[in-house]
């Protein structure tokens, strides 16, 4: 029984156990490039600095925090408990609205005594 696997864009019939466990003839290696490097991150943050995300139960958290998030250290979450994630990330943008950023929350904290 064969599998078909596509390297470098091109179909091949892969027959052996060695080739379709990934041992491809060296004809077919492909060699590092800095500039095709894939990375993983989030483009699409929103704080408790966002009404949307205020209003939705984030009332904890802000950039900061996002931020310490995206890089593996633990942080607490709106709902009280410790969460870390599982691979830091290699990049995040927090795209937390201009439309009353904070002001909910300041809004909702008790007034000074």
């Amino acid at each position: 029984m064969g599998m078909i696997v596509i390297v470098r864009n091109k179909a091949v019939l892969a027959v052996g156990v060695g080739l379709a466990l990934g041992a491809a003839p060296a004809a077919y290696a492909q060699k590092k490039s800095p500039d095709r490097n894939a990375f993983y991150g989030e483009t699409h943050v929103h704080t408790g600095w966002s009404f949307d995300a205020y209003i939705f139960g984030n009332t904890q958290t802000g950039p900061a925090d996002a931020y310490r998030y995206a890089q593996g250290e633990t942080i607490k979450h709106p709902a009280g408990y410790p969460i870390k994630i599982t691979s830091p990330l290699d990049f995040m943008g927090v795209t937390d609205h201009s439309e009353y950023m904070g002001t909910v929350k300041l809004a909702n904290e008790p007034a000074p005594r």
